[in-house]
């Protein structure tokens, strides 16, 4: 970790949609898809904008969030500033950098391909991405689920905050930054805490 609040406020966003998603699961009536929502919509509303204007008014969160259900909003709203330097508040359609949030919904839809039997945890990452470099062969998807693989992270290299994070890149153009960076450890041979 970096020292900054960041992390912590990652953490604290993935449990308030949580905790948003199970009140919404709470307070919902079983219906047919596309059924009126009106009443419910308006009950979840006030608990979640309550539940959420604590966080953001003791400082603790900043952001936007959004719950629908079947495709229909049931609550939606920012908070905080989304530039404190020019004070733009934050709106529903802010844009964020959205970094780590993602890896569990990855993690989650890979689990899933190995439910289904699409894929093994054990299979090389390479039999998936031919153009991986061949120094990362020994590397399998369970390796990169739980940190064992040795990657290093992309923003540790030099010059990323400055230079190299600031380029729009496709996802495997940001994967081949680190082709030519020596792997932290062996893959498979220790496990890093992120």
């Amino acid at each position: 970790a970096d020292g900054s609040p960041r992390p912590m406020l990652s953490r604290f966003l993935v449990g308030a949609c949580a905790l948003l998603l199970l009140l919404g699961a709470a307070t919902a009536q079983e219906r047919a898809p596309g059924a009126a929502i009106g009443g419910e919509t308006e009950a979840f509303s006030r608990k979640a904008a309550a539940l959420m204007e604590s966080h953001a008014d003791g400082g603790v969160f900043s952001g936007a969030v959004i719950v629908a259900r079947d495709g229909i909003p049931l609550f939606r709203h920012a908070y905080g500033m989304a530039d404190r330097e020019w004070a733009i508040p934050n709106t529903p359609d802010t844009a964020f950098r959205i970094g780590s949030i993602t890896k569990q919904f990855t993690a989650a839809a890979i689990l899933k391909l190995a439910e289904a039997g699409s894929l093994s945890l054990d299979d090389p990452a390479i039999r998936y991405l031919p153009e991986l470099p061949p120094a990362w062969a020994a590397m399998t998807i369970r390796m990169l689920l739980n940190h064992s693989s040795g990657l290093p992270n992309v923003t540790a290299l030099p010059g990323y905050a400055t230079q190299l994070g600031r380029i729009e890149r496709s996802p495997m153009e940001t994967v081949a930054l680190l082709y030519r960076e020596d792997l932290l450890f062996p893959a498979g041979a220790a496990r890093l805490v992120d």
